[in-house]
């Protein structure tokens, strides 16, 4: 298993071995797939797999929430519409292949730290919650951070992170021009 690609299912192979490893030793591990992250296992969590991800994306780092990666999406999308486009296809290549899809930004490390920190953030909703929309949930919720940087949709930010914290929504969607194609 080549570890810099996994996918979603290699992905919670992995740290479900892991995880079950050092819980047998009963020690807490850290494991640094990218300069910018941080995965500290076993998690909070009783599940087999939890961990705990930390990520800097320019404030130092910092354990991850969902509402800081779509403030993150927002705050630089927001000001530079030309991005838009980029983190539609990131976004949609890595729900859709996980690490995998690295292969198509190489020589773009900018990428490379986006697609790790969406698949880290993500790969643990899948660990968490399988029967629960796992990481789509989370994708859903990055999809609407991004389409409220267009102005054609009516989406706002505030409205964003009032779905973030309701994990009720699921994948329920609003209406967005031109999201990614996970979102549905």
């Amino acid at each position: 298993m080549n570890i810099s690609r996994l996918t979603y299912k290699q992905g919670v192979a992995l740290m479900t071995f892991l995880s079950m490893d050092e819980a047998a030793n009963n020690l807490g591990c850290t494991y640094n797939p990218h300069p910018n992250i941080v995965i500290k296992y076993p998690g909070n969590k009783d599940g087999l797999g939890d961990y705990i991800a930390s990520f800097d994306l320019g404030k130092g780092m910092v354990p991850y929430s969902h509402e800081m990666i779509c403030d993150y999406i927002y705050s630089t999308v927001s000001g530079q519409p030309q991005l838009y486009q980029y983190f539609k296809n990131i976004l949609q290549d890595t729900c859709e292949c996980g690490l995998s899809c690295l292969d198509r930004y190489l020589g773009d490390a900018y990428a490379t730290m986006l697609i790790e920190a969406f698949f880290w953030a993500t790969l643990q909703e899948d660990i968490n919650y399988p029967c629960m929309n796992g990481r789509y949930r989370a994708f859903y919720r990055y999809a609407e951070a991004l389409g409220s940087c267009d102005s054609r949709n009516s989406i706002q930010m505030k409205k964003v992170k009032e779905r973030v914290a309701d994990v009720r929504i699921g994948k329920k969607t609003i209406s967005i021009v031109d999201p990614p194609r996970y979102y549905k």
